[in-house]
């Protein structure tokens, strides 16, 4: 009996310390929540569901739906991926211009959270004519905005972007002397060091440079060249510097280029591989210059592609060793490091 009567007992501790701590939790409950949660209840009674089951439901989908990125994230992340398919220039610069005169306010906004009228509310403050025309670039403003967002929502493409592969760069620096060597052989090497010691991209800004745009400490990609209509300086290192002495300030591309560039480029083991120039520049001048300098030289909009792909992607003294290749086969002083990435 006594037992009984202890356990009883204790029965009835636990029963008033658990009454005491919801009592407690109840008191901090405000009216208007407490309306919420019973509105709730009877929406969610025809479907047998609770209001905890709803609540994890709605942040499960949130969170599929990429409600922690803001859209100037999904933005970048959306413009490399289409930089990467090799969407065309024209596509890509209309795509960098909605992102520059989109207001910050949308920008700033998680995807998630972005409906249709904030939108069409963005996109009418980019038009500057008035009264307001939502014209051919209202429609495609919108269109873009709205692919980027139903981009950063699909939770396959964001499965894809994580698998995406990094970009191919040169084995080694003995293969970037090679096909310094092949070009200045064949007469062809501003070009190819443009490529290799610039990033200028193969595809339309190469075929847009001339004389004007190449400077005392920089080269200038303009508007009218850049793939994304946003102007950037590229600085000229040292060996570059030495390719560019041996240019006769003609035409930078040579009379019958394209089949001149492309038997270089198969002998040197890079036939097929576009941006390959191009990528390995970009590892080289990261490592030595650090991210914000590489962004700027690259023409990028988000820092995503440095931290996944460039960061690290080939030693300091490698980098240093690239940029030492000159003329001749001879090799120039290397640069010295301004920021270690």
């Amino acid at each position: 009996m006594r037992a009984k009567l202890g356990d009883a007992k204790r029965l009835q501790r636990e029963l008033r310390k658990r009454y005491h701590e919801l009592g407690t939790r109840a008191s901090n409950v405000s009216s208007a929540v407490a309306e919420d949660a019973t509105a709730a209840r009877e929406l969610l009674e025809p479907f047998g569901c609770t209001l905890m089951e709803a609540a994890r439901e709605y942040v499960a989908r949130r969170k599929a739906a990429g409600a922690t990125v803001p859209l100037r994230v999904a933005w970048g992340d959306f413009l490399a991926t289409k930089e990467a398919e090799g969407r065309s220039d024209v596509y890509i610069r209309d795509l960098a211009i909605t992102l520059k005169v989109l207001p910050a306010w949308l920008l700033d906004m998680e995807v998630a959270s972005i409906e249709g009228f904030h939108i069409e509310q963005a996109v009418d403050q980019t038009i500057r004519t008035k009264p307001l025309v939502r014209g051919a670039t209202w429609n495609r403003r919108l269109r873009e905005t709205g692919a980027v967002i139903n981009n950063a929502r699909n939770t396959k493409a964001k499965e894809r972007r994580q698998k995406r592969k990094a970009p191919k760069i040169l084995k080694d620096n003995d293969q970037a002397r090679l096909i310094m060597q092949l070009a200045e052989e064949d007469g062809c090497a501003l070009p190819f060091a443009l490529m290799l010691f610039a990033g200028i991209r193969p595809e339309g800004e190469l075929s847009k440079l001339n004389a004007e745009n190449i400077r005392r400490k920089y080269i200038y990609v303009g508007h009218e060249e850049s793939k994304t209509s946003s102007d950037r300086q590229i600085p000229i290192s040292e060996n570059l510097r030495a390719w560019i002495k041996m240019w006769d300030r003609g035409p930078i591309l040579p009379q019958g280029w394209q089949k001149r560039c492309q038997a270089i480029r198969k002998a040197a083991g890079i036939g097929g591989k576009q941006d390959i120039l191009r990528h390995t520049f970009g590892s080289a001048f990261y490592r030595i210059h650090g991210e914000q300098e590489a962004l700027q030289a690259m023409g990028h909009t988000s820092f995503r592609t440095f931290e996944a792909h460039y960061k690290r992607a080939v030693s300091l003294e490698r980098s240093q060793e690239f940029f030492s290749i000159a003329p001749g086969g001879e090799s120039c002083a290397p640069p010295a490091t301004i920021k270690i990435a």
